[in-house]
Order: structure tokens, then sequence, then C-alpha cells
């Protein structure tokens, strides 16, 4: 696992300082605009390399833990340091969690979390409430607050609101939270 963890560090680094990026905070989850390789934005890879170019990373784990769990919604996502959590619920309202590898390529565990009807009924009322999808919730946090990159994100209830919080890094590894209302993508906090 270092060693992987070792080898992405490289290919980000290299794909730094080779995409013109070595003088701005290369994010590892911001979208890619500086990839020439015809994917999709947020989602490009370095051809040949087998890694993501230095940004995109967190929707690409994001798309990889939607794809191993077809017709459910991703309603969290964190990065960690063996890679990636994501939670996502299905439509009858069970929620699973999944492990996946630090490129965000691979899933590494899934295991369905143990949920009563209740705690069911809530998630389903959850991603009913949701417009934004994490894709377009992550976008709204980064223009909210430029030069950051998302650690996690969360789609949670707060005062009768169902909101997206994200945990933001910028440099010097200061915090930024921001939390905008998942119905229509207001900034509640910046």
């Amino acid at each position: 696992m270092r060693l992987i963890a070792a080898a992405l560090a490289a290919s980000l680094a290299l794909t730094a300082c080779t995409s013109g990026q070595r003088d701005r905070n290369v994010s590892p989850d911001a979208p890619d605009t500086t990839a020439s390789s015809g994917n999709a934005v947020g989602s490009s890879a370095t051809p040949g390399s087998g890694f993501p170019t230095a940004s995109g990373l967190l929707e690409r784990a994001g798309e990889t833990a939607r794809k191993a769990v077809p017709g459910s919604t991703l309603t969290a996502i964190e990065s960690n340091q063996n890679g990636w959590s994501a939670n996502l619920v299905g439509s009858d309202g069970t929620e699973r969690v999944l492990t996946l590898s630090p490129d965000g390529g691979q899933v590494t565990g899934n295991q369905a979390k143990s949920q009563d009807a209740s705690g069911k009924s809530e998630n389903q009322a959850a991603v009913k409430a949701a417009k934004l999808d994490y894709r377009a919730a992550a976008q709204r946090m980064r223009t909210a607050a430029p030069n950051t990159w998302i650690t996690e994100l969360n789609l949670d209830e707060k005062g009768g609101t169902t909101v997206w919080e994200g945990d933001l890094r910028g440099a010097g590894d200061s915090k930024h939270p921001v939390t905008i209302d998942a119905a229509n993508g207001k900034v509640i906090k910046s």
C-alpha cells in the first residue's frame, strides 16, 4: 500500500509540474481544466499513466463507487490515508459503505450498513430533498472557497434543511468548512 501511495504522490507531483500548475495550489479533487486527453472534466487521466491527473480524484472516486452500486445515490465521500470512503443510498434506503483505492479507480471494500426502517426512511428523505448531486455540490463549494480541495463531503440535515457539508483545505492545510443548501445550491456557511 505504501508503494501505491508513493507512486500516486510521484505521479501527482510530476503531473502538476508538467501541466503548468506548479505556481498554484494543486488540488487532488478540483476539476481538471488542463488535460488534453479528451476525457470528461473531473475524470481525466494522463494517457498511459493509469493515474488521474492531480485533479478530479473526488469525482473519480465518486463515480467508481456509484458504478459499483447501480441505482444508488452518493451521500458522502471522504479522503483518508488509505484512499477514499464513500456512502451510497439505494432506492430502498439501504446505505452501503465502500472503500476505494487512493486513485479512486478501484473498490476495495463494500458492505451494507445495518439500519432499521426509520434510518432507511431518513436516507430516502434526504436523497429526495437533495436537488444537487455530490458533483454539483463539490463544484459550488470550490466556487465558494477558491484554491481549496475537498477532503470530505456529506449530505446532512441542519435545522430542517437538507445540506451538503464540505471540509475543504487550502494552502498550509488551512480549513475551510462550507455548507450549501442541497435543494438550491445557496451557500449557507463559507
